[in-house]
């Protein structure tokens, strides 16, 4: 684990020492220690390194800090888009939200503001970019199967029996495969998926709610109500109006 420091030194350390002194330190998102918790998805595991990270380089200036600890964050998200486009898995609300991380990554200006932010950092890795496109290399079966539940997602036809017919494997190997490899229930997952896309498009379009329903493959009205309330909590409406409240009262 990374060293802690708690104060700034008042003599700062050129880069290039710094990078050399701190090898291990300076490539740590490219090591194994790091894909390994990644792998994990452990929120608070991925704090702490992180954490750790931004104190090391409080011996650097402050333009140094912000350097370097901004081009880690960054390339942390771009490794991430750049596996999900590998796998095919690469989606334009995907790439929204993570150039909008991007974006409120180069505003921020002293090392404060990137540790307070490393939570919000971390939903964007766990619950956007790795849930939809984790690490199963070792899987090939789980690999096509991801791929395919994305690419189909908005199909009415998307059930666990059709997955498993496009693999050529029984609905069994493929609920076991999943359950071992990702952590959670095929089916759970295919619609906490569709409910993730679908609470996008009610926050950051304005379409109809008609048009959101058959956009992605229900008949009824009714069954798409439930099928969100059960997930969020709220209807389709009601978090539509909820959200866009919290964001003008914010």
């Amino acid at each position: 684990m990374l060293r802690n420091e708690s104060a700034v030194h008042d003599i700062s350390v050129p880069l290039g020492d710094w990078l050399i002194k701190n090898e291990q330190i300076s490539t740590l998102i490219w090591n194994r220690e790091w894909t390994e918790m990644l792998h994990r998805g452990d929120k608070k595991e991925l704090e702490q390194y992180l954490s750790s990270f931004c104190f090391s380089v409080l011996d650097l200036s402050e333009k140094d800090q912000v350097f370097v600890v901004r081009t880690i964050f960054v390339s942390i998200i771009t490794d991430l888009l750049r596996l999900q486009s590998k796998k095919e898995l690469l989606r334009p609300k995907m790439l929204t939200k993570a150039y909008e991380k991007i974006r409120d990554i180069e505003s921020w200006e002293n090392i404060s503001r990137f540790i307070l932010n490393i939570p919000s950092l971390l939903t964007l890795l766990v619950d956007e970019l790795l849930e939809k496109s984790p690490f199963y290399n070792e899987c090939p079966r789980v690999d096509e199967a991801m791929r395919l539940i994305n690419e189909h997602l908005k199909s009415r036809y998307l059930t666990v029996k059709w997955l498993a017919d496009q693999l050529d494997i029984s609905t069994t190997h493929l609920s076991n495969l999943f359950r071992l490899k990702v952590g959670t229930n095929i089916s759970n997952y295919i619609a906490k998926r569709r409910v993730s896309e679908i609470a996008y498009d009610l926050v950051h379009t304005t379409q109809p709610l008609a048009d959101i329903r058959e956009k992605y493959g229900f008949i009824s009205h009714s069954h798409f109500i439930q099928f969100f309330k059960k997930h969020k909590g709220k209807t389709p409406l009601q978090y539509r109006q909820y959200v866009l409240n919290m964001a003008h009262h914010g």
